[in-house]
């Protein structure tokens, strides 16, 4: 009877260790299909694919000692989220160039901090925070204001670029527009203070408010957190519905003047010697890394994105003399399409650089062949 029962217990757990077996088997072979699937939809041929078949929601402009190899939809004006950023970068380098402005003075960190909300940047503020001070770049709670700049850029800390806004002046960012010959390139305005616009508001009112009547609340909410330290603390979550609003009335701009102000950068004959000088130090971050400088003289690149936006603008100049600008924006894109096409970025730039043969892979798929 013993026997028995000993045996019924090992074929039950038999049966039930053949029952775990199969569906770890099953749980394997699913992960396994979704690995491969996550793979071919990160590949540059996947996202060149993309912007080829979402003609309404994606634009690209690519340029190759002065050829154009791909041009999408360049004349669409679409929201740029921090790749915007590059105008005032170009800014801040005309007004150091000029002694408008002193790199070298130290900015308390708590001016900084007045225009930094939690959780609406996704903790770039704070990782630039961290990185300064690992560097023992902070002084008594001060910070070099060409850090300051640089954080803009390669972190995308949005408090930085708004207290840049504020210290350039916004008049003199726009003014800048023009300057670079852009044409539908749309003003900016503190965008960190345009999220609190919807406050108390409903999404229609938002959509039914006349852009300067928009601006012209962005600015006076900027200038309240500037003055009241307080004023943040009332801040509540955005819906995903007023995000959407806020997101479309970002500034917008073109492919196509984009890959001109990143020509002007790679160029090097726009820009004063000065001016330039302090564009490679903010932008070429990349060459921080001595591999990249191993096959590049010049690159550097400024992104953004918001949950339904991904912008990318970049150039480089190869140590064979290629000199190569790239500008691709997206709009209206779901969490799942943004994490992809976002994922698949890098190899998607490397494809291009690497030389004609994989460059020309992605052309003929972007041009449709």
């Amino acid at each position: 009877m013993v026997v028995t029962l000993y045996n019924g217990v090992i074929c039950r757990m038999r049966k039930a260790l053949k029952i775990i077996g199969i569906i770890l088997g099953t749980l394997l072979l699913v992960l396994g299909v979704f690995l491969f699937y996550l793979y071919r939809k990160t590949q540059p041929e996947a996202m060149a694919r993309f912007i080829k078949d979402n003609p309404g929601r994606a634009s690209v402009c690519l340029v190759q000692n002065d050829t154009v190899f791909a041009a999408r939809n360049i004349d669409s004006v679409m929201p740029l989220a921090s790749t915007v950023k590059i105008i005032v970068a170009v800014e801040y380098a005309r007004q150091v160039a000029a002694g408008i402005v002193d790199p070298t003075e130290m900015i308390d960190t708590a001016d900084l901090d007045r225009f930094y909300v939690p959780d609406t940047d996704g903790d770039a503020h704070p990782s630039w925070m961290a990185a300064v001070r690992k560097k023992g770049l902070i002084s008594g709670d001060k910070v070099p204001l060409n850090e300051v700049a640089k954080g803009m850029i390669r972190f995308s800390s949005n408090a930085n670029s708004e207290y840049l806004l504020d210290r350039l002046s916004v008049d003199s960012v726009n003014a800048g527009i023009k300057r670079l010959g852009l044409i539908k390139q749309q003003p900016l305005y503190p965008f960190v203070a345009s999220l609190f616009i919807g406050q108390g508001l409903t999404v229609d009112q938002i959509k039914a408010m006349p852009e300067e009547k928009y601006m012209a609340a962005s600015v006076a909410i900027h200038n309240k957190l500037k003055t009241d330290t307080a004023f943040k603390r009332s801040f509540k979550p955005v819906t995903l519905d007023m995000q959407r609003v806020w997101s479309d009335r970002l500034p917008g701009g073109t492919t196509r003047e984009y890959t001109a102000i990143l020509k002007k950068i790679n160029r090097r004959d726009f820009f004063s010697a000065a001016e330039q000088k302090v564009i490679d130090e903010l932008m070429e971050g990349i060459l921080d890394n001595p591999q990249n400088r191993e096959w590049l003289t010049h690159a550097g690149f400024k992104g953004g994105s918001t949950a339904f936006v991904f912008t990318m603008a970049m150039y480089a100049t190869s140590k064979k003399g290629t000199r190569t600008e790239l500008a691709y924006f997206f709009n209206d894109l779901s969490m799942w399409e943004s994490l992809l096409l976002q994922a698949a970025a890098n190899e998607f730039h490397l494809a291009i650089l690497r030389g004609p043969a994989t460059r020309n892979k992605i052309v003929e798929i972007l041009n449709g062949k």
